[in-house]
């Protein structure tokens, strides 16, 4: 479409009084060079009402284009033509069309000046204009640009407009509506490129609101530039979604039409409903913990970023992308999530979360527990999210690493896999070691105060092993349950030494106490002690904290091996009870004890170490060895 307004008056109605009115008159310029016609004005009669003005009815005003075609028609009731300075001007309504019927605009009081070429209308401008030159402006906010009718136009409200040479500008309270949305500023302006006379980029400003559909986005300027189908909003624009509700402001925003693209950058703010990103997600450790609190409205996510960018998934036609990126922050009421990258894929209808992957030093922090690590994958069909990079994590104070951990919220549990390693806070294995008397028994051990170290724990617990899974109390019977798989090693410093291979403990819901554990597959637990060290080696053992009980059995045999101021004692049998209350061990199963002084056998045998007692059943049998009874055998533990 182009535009050109070129009327220049004939030299003779410059010396020309008309005293009557004159019917059909009309006045032509013509280009000496060419020979063609620039412009053609006609009126149906004409009268002077001074000596340099004329008034005419049924004003119509035609210009040409440099090939002769009809550029731009303006046609007005009546006016008044000015032939000293060579204007057309009138209160009353003008019409103004293009010659293809491209473009159409009214209004009341318009000014023409052939000198600077520039028409003005002053009152209650409406134009109508062709599709294709708001179509960008208006639908490029939107996700998916929708195919739009050839015969579909837009209308433009304003109270004025100016046209000069090049550049048409719509002033005060602008209004474009269409079938695919509407916009709203103060100034509209669009510029034309030379010889071709076509729009070269749109401009909105003041108070710009772009409204489509399900979107809306306000800045104090929007440019759109048709060369490459991209619109920029500025100075504070601001984004809003309704579907999912997200809001938004960044110092800039691009829209791109045809690559269904849209990007803000620097210092973007977002929020986003609670939920977002499913109900597990990134932003719910607390899933894997009971809690009572039940917030009375759920508040927003808000989200921070350097770079945001929404388009369509180029694979998957029938999802989004959503892509933050530079010191990604999204803070929830409970939580936080930190990372370089965080990239979410959403259904296209409904804009349901269906994945999210964040990248690049990545921390989740929700009260007192952290995750890290380098990469997370979350999945909203199974609610589960994927840890990589050097995980870490501390949950209820169990810290851990890992090569691999995989947070499963729907279900509360989380498992570890390769090179486990954790920490549990002092004490959780029990405030007495295994096989160890609970403080305050009367013993044979010779008391020393490095004893208090075992009394009063204060270093943590450490536990490798090949996998780690934890699931919380709702689906484990009212306790959460630790299991560690695979070369599994508990070290209690100054304490304990355990290893298995398989381990699992049940803790009290809320606390950090192990009710109970069960070592299984080769198990080894070695005692460290001031005065003395203990060694049991079994199938399995049972440990009942609130009992200071160890339950040790084996399908061939379980041997317990204790060293103190006595000397060596080992007991073996296929089942061995170690009461930490009363510091005895009861042994079946063949048992048999064998001290410095020699050795018992018996269907059962109690030997209670805090009364120095030795008491067999059954079948039982004794042999002392005579040179024992003058002297302990010193005999170190095995290794």
């Amino acid at each position: 479409m182009g535009i050109g307004i070129t009327l220049m008056a004939a030299p003779a109605l410059k010396e020309q009084v008309l005293e009557e009115p004159a019917k059909g008159v009309q006045y032509a310029e013509v280009d000496e060079a060419t020979g063609r016609r620039k412009s053609l004005f006609r009126g149906e009669t004409a009268q002077s009402i001074s000596n340099q003005e004329l008034q005419v009815t049924g004003a119509r005003l035609e210009i040409f284009t440099d090939d002769g075609k009809t550029n731009l028609i303006v046609v007005a009731p009546q006016c008044i033509y000015n032939t000293r300075i060579q204007s057309v001007a009138s209160s009353g309504q003008l019409r103004v069309s293009t010659g293809e019927g491209q473009f159409s605009i009214e209004g009341e009081g318009f000014e023409w000046q052939q000198a600077g070429g520039q028409l003005v209308i002053s009152n209650q401008v409406h134009a109508v204009l062709h599709k294709g030159l708001m179509d960008s402006m208006i639908v490029a906010t939107q996700a998916v640009a929708a195919s739009v009718s050839s015969n579909q136009f837009v209308d433009i409200y304003s109270g004025q407009f100016q046209f000069r040479t090049n550049v048409v500008v719509f002033r005060q309270d602008v209004r474009v509506e269409d079938p695919q949305g509407k916009l709203s500023c103060e100034r509209l302006s669009a510029t034309f490129t030379e010889p071709e006379r076509r729009i070269k980029t749109v401009v909105a400003e003041e108070n710009v609101i772009i409204e489509a559909g399900e979107v809306r986005a306000t800045g104090e300027k929007a440019i759109y530039h048709l060369t490459n189908d991209l619109v920029e909003l500025t100075g504070n624009p601001t984004w809003r979604i309704d579907k999912p509700a997200v809001e938004g402001r960044a110092e800039e925003i691009a829209i791109e039409r045809k690559g269904r693209n849209f990007h803000a950058s620097r210092g973007v703010r977002m929020t986003m409903p609670q939920g977002s990103l499913g109900q597990g997600g990134f932003l719910n450790l607390q899933g894997l913990a009971p809690t009572n609190a039940v917030p009375d409205k759920a508040q927003p996510v808000e989200v921070l970023a350097d770079d945001f960018r929404f388009r369509a998934d180029a694979v998957r036609t029938n999802f989004n992308l959503a892509i933050l990126h530079g010191n990604v922050q999204l803070n929830d009421e409970q939580a936080k999530l930190r990372c370089k990258t965080l990239t979410i894929s959403s259904a296209a209808q409904g804009g349901l979360t269906k994945s999210a992957v964040a990248e690049g030093q990545v921390v989740v922090e929700q009260g007192r527990d952290r995750v890290t690590a380098e990469k997370a994958v979350y999945s909203a069909a199974d609610g589960a999210v994927e840890l990589t990079g050097k995980p870490t994590w501390i949950v209820r104070q169990l810290e851990g690493t890992a090569e691999r951990v995989a947070f499963d919220v729907t279900n509360r549990t989380y498992r570890a896999a390769r090179n486990v390693r954790m920490r549990l806070p002092p004490g959780a294995f029990g405030q007495t070691a295994w096989l160890l008397p609970k403080t305050g028994v009367t013993t044979n051990v010779l008391a020393a105060p490095a004893k208090a170290a075992e009394d009063h724990p204060t270093r943590p617990v450490e536990l490798s092993s090949d996998e780690f899974e934890f699931k919380s109390a709702v689906n484990a019977g009212g306790r959460d349950l630790a299991t560690y798989r695979g070369n599994v090693v508990v070290s209690d410093p100054d304490r304990m030494k355990l290893s298995c291979g398989l381990l699992t403990g049940s803790i009290i819901a809320g606390t950090n106490q192990v009710q109970s554990v069960v070592a299984e597959r080769d198990v080894e637990i070695r005692i460290l002690h001031p005065k003395g060290d203990r060694l049991a080696r079994g199938d399995k053992a049972v440990y009942t904290a609130d009992r200071e009980e160890v339950v040790l059995t084996g399908e061939q045999q379980v041997e317990i091996a204790l060293m103190d101021a006595e000397g060596l004692t080992r007991a073996q049998g296929t089942e061995i009870i170690y009461e930490g209350v009363a510091d005895i061990l009861r042994l079946v199963g063949n048992p048999k004890v064998t001290t410095a002084a020699g050795e018992v056998t018996g269907d059962t045998v109690v030997l209670d170490r805090a009364r120095t007692t030795l008491k067999a059943t059954g079948n039982w049998k004794m042999k002392l060895k005579a040179d024992a009874l003058s002297k302990p055998e010193k005999i170190p533990l095995p290794k």
